[in-house]
């Protein structure tokens, strides 16, 4: 053991640092006890963090103290410590042995607020990336859709590697070329608080995952290199990936290539997955004629027929300690087709109005993004500059078969540019902030109907300005912030003045939360001119580690979606018609929320529980009107109400000595309201419950299975007499069996429609796959739909309308890759 110290600006605290003798890494969970005098009498006592800091406040300065560090592995150190003083300690191994004592170590063990996950005791033989692991880990779920990642049915805010966010809410990418092997742990850091400075004064219900690497894999490339060739009846088939990440303690690197044209939507990859949740996206904005959608309840990889390129760079450099500069850019060249039919129901009081169309959609995209950033957190000060730049171009084509043909075609552009900086620092006890955001956005849209072109365009800029003054002393901190904002359009310019008070009061085990903002929100021509207050509260009572209650509720109030500014009659497609009536909507909402959770770390057990309910408001009502075989939206200046409820559970359980995890969900929701259709409202109702089984098991060496289900029940009441009850469920089973260098697996799939109370529908999947792998090399084989599914139907409810659908399915197909990993 070695220790050395240097004096710093005498303080009563006892700071310092722990790091291994040889390796010099910093050691984490080493407890760390500061005693007084020969009595040694405990003062403080503490646990290094995962940069092997620590920190021991002491109530007087004096000359008896004595700093305790001890951890299993490590040879015990006890040297003598004075306030104002940091140390750095380096402890050396110790080996030893245990006789006739067994000792288990647990996969799953958590500290405060961080819970850590051995991959190593996760991982299987199949497992290539890490997201392939994160669905294994008790209390953590990773969605199929889109590959968001949640911990006990919260999404996480922020996705690090070895605690630096280079890839921000993109981190789909990351997770999927990141090798499994290479990860040595998983951490899910819950009520987590980015901003050093705000540690301890402003807490979150945020939860954020750090991914830590194995010592090997640092400071080096890795990657994957990919190719693959394929026939259907149809067409030949073609897919590549190639990526490269590089994991230093100065930088991180990752670039990535995807494209195919077998249905593997690699778009979703550069999604934004945590950036809805921040201020930076204020106002919502969309182009007056909305953009085809091609989706269906399937797998997406079943239905979708694509061309598709995906490519992406991104870097960060760590300047020092505490800044870092981020660089992300991304382009994305995607062409996809789609045949459907459908047939469309609009209820009204006495009756229904039936239309039947057969359409063949080709929508065709280009997207690309930029974003630049500079950050600086440290202590006491805090900056951070981030400018992005986004652009998309769309042009879709739809030709409708029914009573006649038709053809449509849509065109939409999108430019999006945007700063948002933020400065905060310290002054004695008081921290200060000023932040600044300015956007503009750039929305042309034409709709082309046979020979007619139509065309809408809105220009947007905005800005956001605000400074703050926040006070934390003792357990209670506030904090005031006072700012504008400003809107400049091609339809009307408006400006706001707010003024948001916060408090929160905490100790260990309750904390409550009050914020009461309040603006005075006004447009030219006072076509909008309100003073607007949405109050909050929060309250959180933790009893202990494993128990966690909140209850809250809040009011808000808000101007609705720009575009009803818009006093002309427009079209969104070939047959539907809105005609706004120029006036922005006054919205209003009620939202009340019960929550609980329950961990049990050693026992891998993981639940959540939130009641929720809600009512809506708004001073506008949009009527809809049948005239021929156009449908026409006007809107009015009436009321419009709505309320619901929705209960969400979760349960998440892992087995240690069976190799198993198994997790539940459960939602069950109600929302009603009234539609006015032909001058008459009409109540609705839809009311659902879904369930949600996942098992996870490797039985034995080599095996490992997958089961998952989704299990709904739909209950559709329109007007007084029109009920409907539908009951869906999903089916997959995954099976796979490792033996040396070989693998096989299998894929099952079964879907259940109710496509009318008396009519339902099974359909039927099956893949296989056979892998071969030597040392870095790999080939597998594939074929997918084996029995040859043509079609997929299914039905969906929308207020007053049902959607009957069909939609044309991949055929069989056969596919062998080649892969290479370094």
């Amino acid at each position: 053991m070695s220790c050395y110290s240097s004096r710093v600006v005498a303080q009563q605290v006892v700071t310092g640092k722990i790091t291994d003798h040889k390796t010099e890494i910093a050691v984490e969970y080493a407890a760390v006890t500061l005693t007084y005098g020969k009595s040694e009498k405990i003062l403080m006592y503490t646990l290094t963090d995962q940069a092997g800091e620590f920190s021991l406040p002491c109530k007087e300065i004096c000359d008896s103290l004595f700093l305790s560090v001890s951890l299993l592995g490590y040879k015990p150190v006890k040297i003598p410590a004075q306030t104002g003083q940091r140390l750095h300690i380096q402890l050396e191994q110790q080996t030893f042995s245990l006789k006739e004592v067994e000792i288990r170590p647990g996969r799953v063990w958590g500290r405060r607020d961080t819970i850590n996950y051995d991959v190593a005791s996760f991982i299987s033989p199949n497992d290539e990336s890490i997201k392939d692991v994160l669905r294994k880990l008790p209390g953590v779920d990773v969605s199929d859709l889109n590959g968001k990642i949640s911990y006990n049915g919260k999404e996480i805010s922020n996705f690090y590697v070895e605690n630096m966010e280079l890839m921000g809410g993109k981190y789909n990418q990351l997770a999927k070329g990141l090798k499994a092997l290479a990860v040595d742990k998983v951490q899910i850091l819950d009520n987590h608080q980015p901003v050093r400075m705000l540690r301890d004064k402003v807490l979150t219900e945020n939860v954020a995952l750090n991914i830590k690497l194995k010592p090997e894999f640092k400071d080096r490339w890795m990657g994957n290199i990919s190719g693959g060739l394929g026939a259907n009846k149809e067409q030949l088939l073609w897919e590549s990936d190639a990526n490269a990440i590089q994991i230093s303690r100065k930088s991180q690197s990752a670039y990535f290539y995807k494209g195919n044209n077998t249905g593997d939507d690699v778009s979703l990859e550069q999604q934004d997955l945590t950036h809805s949740t921040t201020k930076t996206n204020k106002p919502s904005l969309h182009p007056f004629v909305p953009q085809l959608s091609l989706s269906s309840p399937l797998k997406r990889e079943r239905t979708l027929f694509n061309n598709t390129h995906s490519v992406s760079g991104n870097r960060l450099y760590k300047l020092n300690e505490t800044m870092q500069l981020k660089l992300n850019a991304g382009y994305i060249h995607d062409k996809r087709e789609q045949e459907k039919g459908s047939e469309t129901v609009y209820f009204f009081e006495e009756d229904s109005v039936l239309i039947r169309e057969q359409r063949a959609d080709v929508l065709h995209s280009n997207t690309a993004n930029l974003q630049v950033q500079l950050e600086n957190n440290a202590d006491d000060h805090y900056l951070i500059n981030k400018f992005s730049i986004d652009g998309d171009l769309q042009k879709g084509r739809s030709i409708y078969s029914g009573n006649k043909e038709i053809q449509q075609e849509i065109e939409t552009q999108s430019f999006d540019a945007r700063n948002y900086l933020q400065n905060m620092w310290k002054r004695k006890d008081y921290t200060y902030e000023f932040y600044s955001l300015m956007r503009f956005r750039h929305l042309p849209s034409s709709l082309k109907v046979d020979d007619r072109i139509r065309s809408v365009n809105l220009n947007h800029f905005y800005t956001d300005q605000a400074a703050s003054l926040l006070r934390s002393r003792n357990f209670f901190t506030q904090k005031y912030t006072a700012g504008f904002t400003t809107e400049t359009s091609n339809l009307k310019n408006g400006y706001s003045l707010f003024l948001n008070p916060f408090y929160q009061w905490k100790n260990t085990q309750w904390r409550t939360t009050l914020n009461l903002p309040v603006s005075w929100d006004r447009f030219q021509k006072d076509v909008f001119n309100h003073i607007l207050f949405s109050p909050s509260f929060f309250v959180q009572f933790k009893p202990n580690y494993a128990w966690l209650f909140s209850a809250s509720a809040s009011h808000k109030e808000q101007p609705g979606y720009r575009l009803e500014f818009y006093n002309l009659p427009y079209f969104t497609d070939y047959r539907t018609q809105y005609t706004p009536n120029g006036q922005l909507s006054l919205q209003k909402q009620n939202y009340y929320s019960l929550y609980s959770e329950y961990k049990n770390v050693i026992n891998e057990f993981f639940s959540s529980l939130s009641l929720n309910r809600y009512t809506n408001y708004s001073d506008q009502t949009t009527e809809r009107v049948l005239y021929s075989d156009t449908i026409s939206l006007v809107t009015h200046s009436l009321t419009n109400k709505g309320q619901g409820w929705n209960i969400n559970g979760n349960i998440s359980k892992g087995f240690f000595n069976l190799r198993l995890k198994i997790a539940f969900a459960l939602s069950i929701a109600s929302n009603k309201g009234e539609q006015l259709s032909d001058g008459l409202l009409i109540p609705y109702r839809y009311t659902y419950l879904q369930a949600e089984p996942k098992i996870n098991w490797s039985p034995a060496t080599g095996w490992e299975a997958n089961y998952e289900a989704q299990i709904r029940r739909s209950l559709n009441r329109i007007g007084e007499h029109q009920k409907t009850v539908l009951i869906n469920t999903i089916q997959k089973l995954n099976l796979s069996y490792t033996y040396k260098n070989l693998s096989a697996g299998t894929s099952l799939e079964h879907y259940y429609n109710q496509i009318t109370p008396e009519k339902s529908l099974h359909t039927f999947f099956a893949d296989i796959n056979f892998k071969w792998k030597k040392d870095k090399w790999q080939i597998q084989a594939e074929a997918q739909n084996l029995f040859n599914k043509k079609q997929y139907a299914y039905i969906q409810y929308n207020n007053l309308e049902r959607y009957s659908s069909w939609i044309n399915i991949r055929p069989r197909e056969f596919k062998v890759t080649l892969s290479y990993r370094f």
